[in-house]
């Protein structure tokens, strides 16, 4: 795919994507609300109000084409197109929005990065805290409307990114 088709196929998948974001971000919320006790509200345990948004079309290009990176398919290979921020105080609050991702079945997921074991090996850097998870629909009208539009990683439609980081944000995509 050149670069030109490339662009197109994006502006073309991108309100999916956004519906895509939209959903999961409201379904870990929805879930969230659910375990949440006492006082706290959603308001008060998110640091940030959660919003889906998707990858500018400059940023997707350079990262197909001009990053380095060695896609062969960069459409489908680059899987973090859409994403929300889950901003928490605290690593338990990260855990928690990480285990009602892990949970649901709505989605699959795989765990790709994870920042406790990266500062178990390297105790000394601080660097970006991530747990990165890849997940694809588990329903079929949903992988019907992401089917070859981009949304595959590891052979599933409908990618999920958790991103758990750097002082308890997490994110998805």
């Amino acid at each position: 795919m050149d670069i030109q088709a490339f662009k197109e196929q994006y502006e073309k998948d991108e309100p999916i994507l956004h519906a895509w974001g939209k959903f999961v971000t409201e379904e870990i919320q929805k879930q969230l609300a659910s375990k949440l006790t006492g006082s706290i509200t959603i308001g008060t345990f998110l640091k940030i109000p959660p919003s889906p948004r998707t990858k500018t079309i400059d940023s997707l290009v350079a990262k197909a084409f001009y990053r380095g990176k060695s896609y062969r398919d960069p459409y489908r290979q680059i899987t973090d197109k859409v994403g929300t921020r889950f901003v928490v105080l605290l690593l338990k609050d990260i855990r928690l929005i990480q285990s009602i991702v892990e949970g649901s079945d709505k989605w699959t997921f795989s765990k790709d990065r994870d920042f406790e074991e990266e500062r178990r090996k390297n105790p000394l850097s601080f660097d970006y805290q991530s747990v990165l998870t890849f997940g694809s629909s588990k329903h079929t009208p949903c992988r019907k409307a992401a089917s070859g539009k981009g949304f595959r990683t590891k052979g599933k439609n409908g990618v999920c990114l958790l991103l758990l980081g750097r002082f308890g944000q997490c994110r998805y995509a």
